[in-house]
């Protein structure tokens, strides 16, 4: 049974990157950009070496090498390595670390989470209060798919028979780091749950499962307030903004929601021979007004799915959603990648870039789930992490050493940059040391590190008889030999990244919860000194101003409450 789910797992984690990185090289693409592309060919039918522009109008042309992925993968391989061996979902390190480095290295990132990334870099903007707001979009009018494609994790790290409403929790906080629009939580909860049940049935969901999902769904509303940064800062902020109440808003998205999966699983009943072309345009997947929508991708993405019968179907049904020009491609291939990955015994037909590397990262989530996990990556101590600023800034070195900011010691992969028009930006390709390659923009001149990160990585054993892939293994030793590899080819294939494993499990942070510190103060009986010491420590942490309120709430209100049963 195990080795079963493990297979499930895999193949899920597969065929979601497969399935991004088709996707991707046509990604909102019309016929000429296609072409501009791919050279003579007008549709993507396999994986291959292409060409885009990076960096917008003004940014460079850049060679991108055969089965290079989107954001899609990029931030389902942040959200993995912010999941603790534990299972523990770290989601200030992911709003902290991961999302604001991601800016450096993103490839295809929406409007929206690059300008959530960007604002998490900030000293005083943490997970839950991460309300940006600007002429490309907002977190209120986002439409979700930055955040539902990338929640894979949660749910591959979790057994079948574990607690769904932490599973909801954990993808809804992931969420909500990014994107405040109610279609984006609903999206990547109901596509969180569609992977869930997949896994646990060997099926992807029928109509009626998916309307069961949506009733499972309605229990959010209970489930957030059980965190007292999110019930006390976060929730307050987005139902004044939305003019409802966060049940309202979620409730009438999710009736939407079922109307929707009525409606495509309605089409599949009524057009047994239509296409996938003819199933986007129905339901206006090519207008860009609602091609961002999270709820859409996911419901279009498991009505596809669950009318998929094989890895031959599969790949076919994937070369029709990729070939559907000005759809979100990537999104929904990655979806459906990962539903129809997660029932399939075989594996795509063709490997990505860094398909190693992603294959362990599912690995570790399965041995999570099975409480067998004893690697997590070892993050810098968020009491002195100061993000990077700048998208050209995540790259620094130290004497001969290239660390990217936040994720460890990286390979230059070679030599060559790309340089933007009117010299907008530089492009490097770099091999970090967990085996994961990255286009990172950088400045002409590297900055210093502030601090060394040799430290930061995996750590690995091996677990009674367990073992990742080369990409994770343990070593107790890094040689400084193994980082002077030749840099005179830009080799993405041949590469060991085995050496270059870091030392050291991720130290849990000594700092407290806000949970566990009024716990504290009101056990206390309220005690001054002990209040002051935790406001002065809430002070000096991230988002000081807003932990400090939301302590400060909690605490008067349990003393008014006290103060009452008194009298």
């Amino acid at each position: 049974m195990q080795s079963k789910r493990l297979n499930q797992v895999v193949n899920s984690s597969l065929w979601a990157a497969y399935g991004d990185a088709l996707g991707f090289i046509s990604e909102l693409a019309d016929k000429k950009i296609l072409k501009s592309r791919l050279g003579e060919d007008k549709r993507v039918e396999s994986l291959r070496p292409w060409r885009r522009l990076i960096g917008g109008t003004h940014g460079a042309l850049i060679e991108l090498p055969k089965g290079v992925y989107s954001d899609d993968t990029q931030l389902r391989l942040s959200t993995s390595r912010s999941i603790a061996s534990d299972g523990t979902f770290d989601v200030e390190i992911f709003a902290k670390v991961e999302l604001p480095v991601f800016q450096s290295y993103s490839l295809g990132a929406g409007r929206g989470t690059k300008l959530a990334a960007a604002n998490l870099a900030k000293n005083n903007v943490t997970y839950f209060s991460n309300f940006y707001s600007d002429r490309g979009g907002s977190y209120f009018t986002s439409g979700g798919n930055g955040a539902s494609m990338r929640i894979h994790p949660h749910v591959w790290s979790r057994s079948n028979n574990s607690d769904v409403h932490r599973l909801l929790f954990d993808v809804f906080l992931n969420t909500i780091s990014t994107h405040g629009n109610m279609v984006a939580i609903v999206g990547a909860a109901f596509h969180a749950l569609c992977t869930r049940y997949s896994l646990d049935l060997g099926a992807v969901p029928n109509k009626e499962m998916c309307f069961r999902i949506i009733e499972e769904i309605k229990s959010l509303d209970n489930i957030i307030r059980l965190d007292s940064e999110v019930d006390s800062i976060w929730l307050p902020s987005w139902e004044q903004n939305s003019n409802k109440t966060f049940k309202e808003e979620l409730f009438e998205t999710l009736n939407s929601t079922k109307e929707l999966v009525e409606n495509v699983f309605g089409f599949f009943e009524n057009f047994e021979n239509s296409t996938v072309e003819n199933l986007f345009f129905e339901f206006n997947a090519f207008d860009p007004k609602v091609r961002g929508s999270s709820t859409l991708t996911s419901v279009l993405a498991v009505g596809i799915a669950h009318y998929t019968n094989s890895s031959i179907d599969a790949e076919e049904r994937l070369r029709f959603i990729v070939n559907c020009l000005g759809v979100d491609t990537d999104t929904i291939a990655t979806k459906f990648g990962a539903l129809v990955g997660a029932v399939l015994s075989d594996r795509p037909s063709e490997p990505v870039l860094d398909n190693e590397y992603i294959e362990s990262e599912a690995r570790r989530m399965f041995l999570i789930s099975q409480n067998q996990c004893d690697s997590e990556f070892k993050y810098p101590d968020l009491l002195s992490w100061n993000a990077p600023k700048y998208q050209n800034s995540a790259l620094v070195n130290s004497g001969s050493d290239v660390f990217l900011e936040g994720l460890g010691l990286v390979r230059l992969l070679s030599d060559t940059t790309y340089v933007g028009r009117n010299e907008s930006g530089i492009w490097q390709w770099v091999k970090t040391g967990f085996g994961q390659t990255l286009l990172v923009k950088r400045r002409q001149v590297l900055g210093k590190a502030v601090r060394v990160s040799s430290e930061i990585g995996y750590k690995s054993r091996n677990l009674q008889g367990n073992n990742f892939s080369s990409a994770t293994r343990d070593s107790e030793q890094v040689s400084k030999s193994a980082y002077e590899i030749k840099q005179n080819s830009l080799d993405f294939e041949n590469d060991d990244s085995a050496a270059m494993q870091s030392r050291g499990l991720r130290s849990k942070r000594e700092i407290l919860s806000i949970d566990q510190l009024t716990d504290e103060a009101i056990r206390s009986g309220f005690d001054p000194e002990t209040i002051g010491r935790h406001l002065l420590m809430l002070a000096d942490n991230n988002a000081g101003v807003e932990r400090s309120i939301a302590y400060t709430a909690i605490v008067s209100k349990a003393r008014v409450t006290r103060n009452r049963k008194k009298r």
